[in-house]
């Protein structure tokens, strides 16, 4: 009997005894999938070795470099890092309450963050291309500013990453149709309009490039609606997520600027008007975004405020702390994970892991400067450890107790009451929270510690 090949892995018992009895083991589809499960074990090893070398805070040894640079070049052609992966644990649920998305194009994640073992502290490793420079490398106002990210790079930061730290995309805006160009209607179609004539092919290629990016191990990935109705944003999501590959526990976030209006044309059920809002106000399209999300499905709200100017204008000086507050609750009971980006430094790290929002987006204030070239550097891991250090000393006040409280009691149960013993309402903490009133919340934190809920 021709040997069966060593490389296969396990069989199912009804698989093996098939195979044996035709004598299969020579089969070119059995050889093929041979190589491929060995190319996958030398990612896996690579896999485990970047994790023993950042554990134990030294360089690679000899070994362990020839065997990532092999599992480098495995992944750069297609090998998928291992299944395992650390996902973005659910609001309520998680050792920090507000996890600090540091935002880079990739290389920087390689040569600071995932390099250092005090730089993954409730961090999530999010991948995301910002770039205004056209082929001339020149900058250019009219390009958006999002770009999709390098799938193959991607896919190296899962390796590097492990299941130390999740992996997150910004994909960007979809990519749109544009008319025929032997179409007698050939001219420029805006978004609203490009999506009318063809949302069958931009929701299939988002949804095609999140599956890519979930078969890498990341653990969210989150698309732009710049451009679309209420209507084509909710039908756009819905068709994503019937499309896309993922396993319960990786992501779909939704991202909406606070400084680009909505054009509302949702019709109210039974109603016959077809007028449609134009919606500007940043605390309206905040709202009407966690009820977009739920609408479509999907798991994560985000707003920003970035904008042409470096630095953007802080998303919290948009809201107002309490404004912020507010929105993370309602979309907390709504069962919406929220995310907040644009303009954030140390001051607003602080608020925001007060406010008890899910995750912040970091993204300028991270890297090196030059006031001279006013152009953006590498990571810096100094403010990588400070913005840290800043969400910690926040998150153990107690106004981030009583804020990672509100979330627990949502998590719990979608609308919980504070226990009787407590002596205050939902409504009340939730006002003590946005008034900042740290004397009247600390009996209740002390409360709540005494019996291990926060």
């Amino acid at each position: 009997m021709t040997a069966r090949p060593v490389h296969l892995g396990s069989l199912s018992e009804l698989a093996a005894r098939y195979l044996d009895g035709i004598n299969a083991w020579n089969d070119p589809i059995l050889q093929a999938e041979a190589e491929r499960r060995l190319a996958e074990n030398d990612v896996t090893a690579a896999m485990i070795a970047i994790k023993r070398a950042r554990t134990e805070r030294r360089p690679f040894t000899i070994l362990e470099q020839a065997l990532l640079q092999r599992a480098e070049d495995q992944v750069r052609r297609g090998v998928q890092p291992p299944a395992l992966f650390k996902p973005i644990h659910k609001s309520g649920q998680r050792l920090h309450q507000t996890v600090l998305s540091l935002a880079d194009d990739g290389e920087g994640h390689l040569d600071v963050t995932l390099r250092d073992p005090d730089h993954l502290d409730g961090v999530v490793v999010h991948h995301e291309v910002i770039t205004r420079s056209g082929h001339d490398g020149l900058p250019n106002l009219a390009i958006a500013p999002y770009r999709m990210v390098d799938i193959r790079l991607n896919g190296i930061l899962r390796l590097h990453a492990a299941d130390d730290v999740p992996v997150s995309v910004y994909a960007g805006r979809p990519n749109y149709q544009v008319a025929a160009w032997d179409s007698a209607d050939f001219r420029v179609w805006d978004v609203a309009e490009a999506y009318d004539a063809d949302p069958i092919t931009p929701s299939h290629v988002a949804a095609a490039t999140a599956s890519a990016a979930f078969a890498n191990g990341v653990a969210d990935v989150k698309f732009s609606f710049e451009g679309l109705t209420v209507s084509q944003a909710v039908d756009f999501m819905r068709r994503v997520r019937e499309s896309v590959d993922r396993r319960d526990d990786q992501h779909l976030s939704t991202q909406f600027n606070l400084n680009r209006p909505l054009r509302n044309d949702r019709v109210p059920h039974g109603s016959d008007d077809k007028s449609v809002a134009i919606i500007n106000q940043a605390t309206d399209i905040a709202r009407l975004a966690i009820a977009m999300t739920r609408a479509g499905g999907w798991d994560r709200v985000t707003i920003d405020s970035s904008s042409a100017t470096i630095p953007s204008v802080p998303l919290i000086d948009l809201l107002g702390f309490a404004g912020l507050v507010s929105w993370v609750d309602e979309a907390h009971a709504a069962g919406i994970e929220t995310y907040i980006s644009g303009g954030m430094s140390s001051e607003h790290i602080e608020l925001a892991t007060c406010s008890g929002v899910d995750g912040v987006g970091i993204g300028y204030w991270i890297h090196h400067y030059d006031p001279v070239s006013r152009s953006v550097g590498p990571l810096d891991g100094d403010k990588v450890k400070q913005a840290i250090r800043v969400r910690n000393d926040a998150e153990a006040s107690a106004r981030g107790c009583a804020a990672r409280l509100l979330a627990r009691l949502h998590a719990e149960s979608p609308g919980v009451q504070p226990g009787p013993d407590w002596g205050i309402s939902h409504a009340e903490l939730l006002r003590a929270v946005s008034l900042c009133d740290e004397e009247g919340l600390a009996p209740l934190v002390a409360r709540a510690r005494a019996i291990g809920f926060v």
